[in-house]
C-alpha cells in the first residue's frame, strides 16, 4: 500500500520506547486500521494490531469524548498503559481522569461548581459530611446536594430548598436522574434512560437501575404504551398541519 513520509516516520519513532517496554509491541506488521504495511504495531487482546498513529488518534478521540471510555476492541478492553508513551504528560493525566469518572460506581457533581467526586473512595456509613475539592464547599453524600442539617432529612431539605421545581416537574412529568439528581425529561423512546451528565442508566418509569436490556426492578416494561400513542398522535398533529400549510 501507498504509505505517507510522516505517518511511517511516526510510527517508528512514537514506538521506538515501546517496542523493549511492553510485550504487546511487534517490529514489523500491518495495521488492522489503515492498513498501513511493514510498521510496528500494538497487538489488542482481541488479536487485532493497530499502528502508533490509529492507535493515538483513540486515545485522542476518548479524550474529546468520554463516552468512548472504557476503550475496547471486540469487547476487550485495550491496555490503557500504552498511552504514557504516546500522549503528552497532560493528556494521560485527564485521560486518567476521566477514565475514573466513566468507571466509578458511585458518581457525585458537586452542584456548586459541577466538580466530579469519586464517591467509591469515600466512607460515608458514619457521616454523610463531605467537602468539595473543587470549592470547599460542604456537601451531602446522600442526596448529593448542599449539605443541611443533620436533623433535617434530605427529602425535607429539598423540598423545602425546590418546592416549587418538585412540583413542576410533577406536573410536567419530569424525574430526578438517581445519580445525580438533575432533572431529565422522557420525550420519546423506551423507558431506558441514560443522563447526559453523570452518564447513569436508569428505567424513566421506577428510576430503579438498568440491567442489561431491561429494568432491574423487573416490573416496567421496555415500552410506555402510552407515550408511544401519544408520540404517534403527536405526529400524525405535525403532519396534519404541514398538509395544511401546503394546500
Amino acid at each position: 500500500g501507498r504509505r505517507s513520509y510522516f505517518h511511517t516516520n511516526m510510527n517508528y519513532f512514537a514506538f521506538r520506547s515501546l517496542q523493549f517496554d511492553h510485550p504487546n509491541v511487534e517490529n514489523i506488521s500491518d495495521c488492522s486500521v489503515c492498513y498501513e504495511e511493514d510498521v510496528r504495531v500494538f497487538f489488542l487482546a482481541c488479536g487485532h494490531k493497530l499502528c502508533v498513529a490509529c492507535l493515538r488518534r483513540l486515545f485522542q478521540s476518548a479524550l474529546n469524548d468520554s463516552s468512548l471510555l472504557p476503550l475496547k476492541c471486540c469487547e476487550l478492553p485495550i491496555d490503557m498503559t500504552v498511552a504514557d508513551s504516546l500522549l503528552t504528560t497532560k493528556e494521560v493525566s485527564d485521560l486518567k481522569e476521566r477514565l475514573t469518572e466513566r468507571t466509578a460506581k458511585r458518581r457525585m457533581y458537586c452542584p456548586s461548581c459541577n466538580v466530579f467526586i469519586n464517591l467509591d473512595l469515600v466512607d460515608d456509613s458514619l457521616s454523610t459530611s463531605l467537602e468539595c475539592h473543587g470549592c470547599g464547599i460542604e456537601l451531602c453524600t446522600k442526596c448529593r446536594m448542599v449539605a443541611h442539617p443533620f436533623m433535617l432529612s434530605c427529602e425535607a431539605n429539598q423540598a423545602t430548598k425546590d418546592g416549587g421545581l418538585l412540583e413542576l416537574s410533577k406536573s410536567q412529568g419530569w424525574k430526578q436522574c438517581p445519580g445525580c439528581h438533575m432533572m431529565v425529561e422522557l420525550v420519546s423512546g423506551c423507558n431506558h434512560m441514560t443522563c447526559s451528565l453523570c452518564s447513569f442508566e436508569f428505567c424513566f418509569k421506577c428510576l430503579a437501575p438498568w440491567a442489561g436490556s431491561s429494568c432491574s426492578s423487573g416490573s416496567c416494561e421496555l415500552w410506555d404504551e402510552a407515550l408511544l400513542l401519544e408520540g404517534g398522535a403527536a405526529r400524525v398533529r405535525a403532519e396534519e398541519v404541514v398538509r395544511g400549510t401546503r394546500f
